[in-house]
């Protein structure tokens, strides 16, 4: 694997620095850059450490790790849930109270930003699934502000206010 120099009786192994390099097969190599492939990414078992780990393969996959868990492509959508859990808590609201505007802007967002998730490489299943939820709750939110507005019967209304 190495090459051998020889110093008197003593024998110094210096590493093949081809071997210094990550392995070729991950998705990261290098100093944490993406490269850009076309392949199938590598098994899940190929980014777990063998029994004896190579301490340059333990850099790779805490480099890997320490990337998606830095990157705004896992810590945006995860913030993002945030709207959608508060617009399920709105689901206790009157309906009147709910805004046109704001739900639109929801429904919206969501609808938009789950085809973007789709189209993009590597997909981003969290963003999906964030998007997805918000458009769910938005267009449910929607919905009950609609039936009230337009669809409730005008008797029940002028009963209540009568008392």
């Amino acid at each position: 694997m190495g090459l051998e120099v020889n110093r008197g009786q003593s024998s110094l192994s210096i590493p093949n620095p081809n071997s210094l390099l990550p392995n070729p097969n991950l998705p990261f190599i290098g100093s944490c850059r993406r490269r850009r492939t076309t392949r199938r990414a590598a098994p899940v078992a190929s980014y777990l450490p063998s029994i004896s780990p190579d301490p340059f393969q333990m850099v790779h996959l805490t480099c890997y790790l320490l990337t998606f868990v830095v990157a705004v492509h896992f810590w945006a959508p995860t913030f993002k849930w945030g709207i959608s859990i508060a617009n399920v808590a709105d689901f206790a609201k009157p309906p009147e109270k709910i805004s046109y505007p704001q739900q639109v802007a929801v429904a919206c967002t969501g609808v938009i930003w789950s085809r973007y998730s789709m189209v993009i490489t590597p997909k981003n299943w969290n963003l999906f699934s964030v998007n997805v939820a918000m458009a769910g709750t938005g267009l449910y939110q929607l919905s009950r502000k609609i039936r009230k507005d337009y669809f409730s019967d005008q008797k029940d209304d002028v009963a209540s206010l009568e008392g």
